[in-house]
């Protein structure tokens, strides 16, 4: 794998050159601060943009055109990272060059990418009410069976609690509460600001001709590419000095357990690897402690896991209990952490926790947009490309010791119950 970075029309591009792939991707990425109050909006825009162009008026056009280039799909979303906001527009085509007859793909893919995104189909100067009202019942639809999803809903309730004055606690995928305040007109003029002054990147990742590709950006992507200071890592915390507990009731057969740990090793700690292992060995496998303790002997849980977010530096554990077993898997869970932080851990353990990761991170390295996301953060970061033989190497070489030691930074912060009011009655 090469990458070479270049500027374009005042646009970073970074070009990915791997062999291996029969399809060539296109991502642009749009980025702007985080700010809650924009969140639907960014929601919103990619997908009405993908709703009809001026030369492509609705999905069916789109998708005709789509079929027609052989199978090319394009699809957006919209992320949080640090502290800012990332919309991405991804194409992904088949390499011309394995076509019989050579057609012009990739002209055509860009044309089309291109008017996608810069002439979305307008009605007296404004995005198409029509789009913007059905993309809003969609994304409403879409939040609406979050409260359906016990543990989804479960989890945006812990991060009101946990997070109650960081952006943390508001979701990149929509806001609900605030859903019915968008509009035609609102929309229309953040889109119009949106497309000047958002930061743009590119990345371009396959088997493709450089020269070729940098005339067709040249071409299709002409941007006004503002500097923006951006923060990639989520540094907002607290100054809370006892753990917060809290319960949340509602009509649930099941209850729910949510537990907040915060870190001070993030993305960029050298005590990065040990903790991603550490969280390997607490609760992220069903051969980690916390699943073979709590599910398996104690038969305390339906479930149990645990996830390390390190961008932010917290470590959740999320379990499923019967009604009145929530102190006491609580408890339990607590203790096993308290056993790993001692030490308690064979070199066994280690060595198959290694194992799994470095099997999941060359699995990552098959996938064009694992590897697009993994080349984007490496740069934010580090500065430099993303490299799987020195993260296979930095993995390899973590100790027991520094396994015990990036365990021994969690700071346990939150608990929360989400159970059924009259339980204990």
């Amino acid at each position: 794998m090469e990458l070479f970075t270049t500027s374009i029309n005042k646009m970073k591009v970074h070009f990915i050159r791997i062999e291996k792939f029969k399809t060539i991707g296109v991502s642009l990425k749009m980025i702007s601060n985080f700010v809650p109050e924009t969140v639907n909006k960014r929601v919103l825009i990619p997908q009405i943009l993908l709703s009809g162009s001026l030369n492509f008026p609705n999905k069916q056009a789109i998708q005709k055109k789509l079929d027609y280039l052989y199978g090319t799909d394009i699809f957006a979303s919209t992320q949080k990272v640090g502290e800012q906001s990332i919309i991405s527009f991804d194409l992904m085509m088949v390499n011309e060059k394995y076509l019989i007859n050579k057609p012009l793909l990739l002209r055509q893919g860009f044309a089309l990418f291109s008017d996608i995104i810069f002439n979305p189909k307008r009605h007296l100067g404004l995005l198409r009410k029509a789009s913007v009202n059905e993309e809003i019942r969609m994304l409403d639809e879409e939040l609406e069976a979050q409260y359906n999803d016990k543990n989804e809903y479960s989890f945006e309730l812990f991060k009101k609690k946990m997070f109650d004055n960081e952006t943390y606690k508001f979701s990149a995928r929509g806001d609900l509460s605030s859903l019915k305040t968008e509009n035609q007109v609102e929309l229309t003029t953040y889109y119009d600001n949106m497309i000047h002054s958002d930061m743009k990147e590119m990345y371009i990742i396959g088997d493709f001709d450089q020269e070729e590709v940098s005339k067709l950006i040249k071409e299709f992507f002409v941007f006004k590419n503002p500097i923006l200071h951006c923060t990639w890592l989520d540094l907002e915390s607290t100054s809370r000095t006892t753990v917060t507990k809290a319960i949340d009731y509602s009509d649930v057969a099941q209850s729910r357990i949510t537990i907040g740990f915060r870190t001070n090793i993030r993305s960029t700690s050298e005590l990065y690897y040990p903790l991603v292992l550490f969280n390997l060995l607490f609760g992220e496998t069903d051969q980690s402690m916390l699943f073979q303790t709590v599910r398996e002997i104690h038969h305390l849980s339906y479930y149990v896991s645990s996830a390390y977010q390190p961008n932010k530096g917290v470590l959740f554990v999320f379990a499923g209990v019967e009604a009145h077993n929530e102190e006491n898997a609580t408890e339990l869970i607590l203790d096993c952490l308290d056993r790993l932080q001692n030490g308690n851990i064979s070199d066994e353990s280690i060595f198959l926790a290694k194992e799994y990761l470095i099997s999941r991170l060359k699995k990552n390295n098959d996938s064009m947009a694992s590897i697009v996301g993994r080349t984007f953060m490496s740069m934010k970061l580090f500065e430099k490309p993303y490299d799987i033989d020195d993260i296979l190497t930095q993995v390899n070489s973590v100790t027991k010791d520094q396994i015990q030691i990036a365990s021994n930074s969690l700071v346990l912060d939150t608990i929360h119950f989400f159970m059924k009011e009259d339980i204990h009655e």
